[in-house]
């Protein structure tokens, strides 16, 4: 997915935003990290 509309489900996602796979916010659990660049083409 690239770009488009975010829209959280409000139960448990207090915020959401688009992150390059270089530049994760800090505080960011190193779990989720490599999860999402699992799924990242290489």
């Amino acid at each position: 997915m690239h770009g488009g509309t975010l829209k959280p489900d409000g139960f448990e996602i207090l915020e959401a935003a688009w992150f390059s796979p270089d530049a994760f916010p800090e505080g960011m659990r190193e779990s989720h990290i490599q999860l999402i660049k699992s799924g990242l083409p290489a």
